[in-house]
């Protein structure tokens, strides 16, 4: 039972290019919970393939968010990231969510909160992950066996630069089941009124 769902919007149509690979950050940019240093880094390399876009899917004009912006368009790097300059309404974060290839929680060990992650805590990213089917691309702290999410893992830049180099060639397909809200109902309402508890 997974017990995540999201609600169901009409769609729009967001003009994304056949080749383009979609990497969401969904949330406001702001550091303490997510490392957007890595982003400029792997970004700003001369490897970075052409057809990979980040897209930041959260309020930009927030906590660190117009400070990354600039770094971004200080470096050039516009044509690598989709961002919001507002909140992002929920038929728009819904469509960009349907429209992602892959999600990335963008948590390391040299995150503030790391710590929480490992031991209580819960990205929304991951709890994403299951509601909409996605695969992720995560940092190696989390490949732990309790951690039952299809990922991807890297250690380093390096690692990441060959997954995003390499991603047309993983297939997730079949392995990610959508949550079942019928099924998920029956099981519980099973669980509630059985006798065995």
């Amino acid at each position: 039972m997974s017990c995540c769902y999201s609600p169901t919007f009409d769609k729009i149509d967001l003009q994304k290019p056949n080749n383009e690979i979609w990497i969401t950050i969904p949330g406001s940019v702001e550091k303490k919970r997510r490392d957007y240093d890595f982003l400029l880094r792997v970004a700003k390399c001369p490897d970075f393939p052409d057809f990979i876009r980040f897209v930041l899917l959260g309020n930009s004009s927030r906590f660190e968010g117009p400070k990354f912006i600039e770094e971004i368009r200080k470096n050039n790097l516009g044509d690598k990231f989709i961002w919001f300059e507002e909140f992002v309404p929920e038929k728009v974060f819904f469509n960009y969510m349907l429209n992602s290839d892959y999600l990335l929680p963008l948590i390391h060990p040299t995150t503030p909160s790391v710590k929480d992650y490992l031991k209580y805590k819960a990205s929304g990213t991951f709890i994403q992950s299951v509601s909409y089917s996605i695969p992720m691309i995560c940092h190696e702290v989390f490949n732990e066996p309790y951690f039952n999410f299809p990922s991807l893992f890297y250690l380093s830049e390096k690692d990441f630069l060959d997954i995003v180099n390499n991603i047309k060639s993983y297939d997730f397909k079949g392995r990610i089941q959508p949550p079942d809200f019928e099924m998920d109902k029956k099981l519980y309402c099973d669980f509630l009124f059985s006798t065995d508890h």
